[in-house]
């Protein structure tokens, strides 16, 4: 089981921080549109609106899934997290589960308090 939980764990997170970096490139890619092309900008930033509500809902799973862990909340991010928060959560978590025994350089309860931070609870 807390094998299983770990995997599952580490693939929502990955999948986050992929979400995250594909939305942020996409709305990169349509700022540096050139103005004569505004339908190519607007379906990029369509997509980019698609990966956020996807992002919405993973953030809540995550968040459910997180809970014994960091003692979330009912409360749930208002917005995706940018790829930088997004790989933040995920170096956030696996530095907890993976490094919390016998890591001295490790704030647990600081680790904790981001996580909870990220995840919106």
């Amino acid at each position: 089981g807390r094998q299983q939980f770990l995997n599952d764990l580490d693939s929502e997170t990955r999948e986050l921080v992929g979400e995250a970096r594909s939305r942020d490139a996409l709305l990169r890619l349509a700022s540096r549109m050139q103005p004569g092309d505004p339908l190519q900008a607007t379906q990029l930033r369509y997509a980019a609106s698609e990966l956020e509500v996807e992002m919405i809902g993973d953030l809540s799973s995550l968040s459910d899934r997180l809970r014994p862990l960091a003692e979330t909340g009912p409360g749930r991010p208002h917005h995706p997290l940018s790829g930088v928060q997004a790989m933040r959560l995920y170096r956030l978590v696996h530095e907890v589960l993976f490094q919390a025994k016998g890591s001295d350089s490790l704030d647990l309860s600081k680790a904790l308090g981001e996580i909870r931070e990220l995840v919106g609870g």
